[in-house]
């Protein structure tokens, strides 16, 4: 993941056995009135086991900062936690969505949100990719890593960002092994979050 175009789009996320879907979209509907003025959006693409079948392209549709401090003239010191509703997972097919949520995967049921917090930001010397420190927590594991990113615009109160990362799914215990759950075990992240001072 060119990370942060997330950071977090968060992790491998999915599993999917059936047909791939064509690009779902995903956006933030966590805001006033569903409005999304940023076009913020957290997604993901994951492989089938058997590679012919194509990708599977979804993302969630609810997610939202809990808190953040945005320091223009020290990028070091700043920090931002969101949250993401695992069950506003969406691939295109609703039998697969439904299947996602349960314990086979991320078991919405026991860990309804997935959490991710980003600090340690480093400012690139040449260039417009920085790094950032994200710790991705998914059911009951987190782990960090880093995650280049790039800012499309400052934006009332802090920045709009972008990232993409590439996670594997099965270090969050988020489904088997391939041969088991028809999907691969890396998935492409794609975000674009704004992070502002809250």
């Amino acid at each position: 993941m060119n990370p942060l175009r997330l950071l977090i789009s968060v992790s491998a996320f999915a599993l999917m056995g059936a047909a791939a879907t064509a690009g779902i979209t995903a956006s933030n509907t966590n805001v006033k009135a569903g409005a999304n003025p940023h076009g913020e959006y957290i997604q993901f693409s994951i492989d089938h086991a058997d590679s012919k079948k194509g990708l599977v392209h979804g993302g969630f549709s609810n997610f939202s900062q809990v808190s953040g401090k945005v320091d223009m003239k020290n990028l070091a010191a700043s920090k931002a936690v969101f949250h993401v509703d695992i069950a506003s997972i969406k691939t295109g097919i609703g039998k697969r969505d439904g299947h996602l949520k349960t314990g086979d995967f991320f078991n919405v049921a026991k860990w309804a949100k997935a959490s991710i917090t980003v600090d340690k930001v480093r400012k690139a010397k040449k260039g417009d990719v920085h790094k950032a420190r994200v710790t991705l927590g998914i059911r009951d594991v987190k782990k960090s890593f880093d995650v280049d990113f790039k800012v499309v615009k400052a934006i009332k109160g802090g920045l709009l960002v972008e990232g993409t990362t590439s996670l594997n799914r099965r270090d969050y215990g988020v489904g088997a092994e391939p041969a088991k759950t028809g999907a691969a075990e890396k998935a492409a992240i794609k975000v674009r979050l704004a992070v502002i001072n809250k």
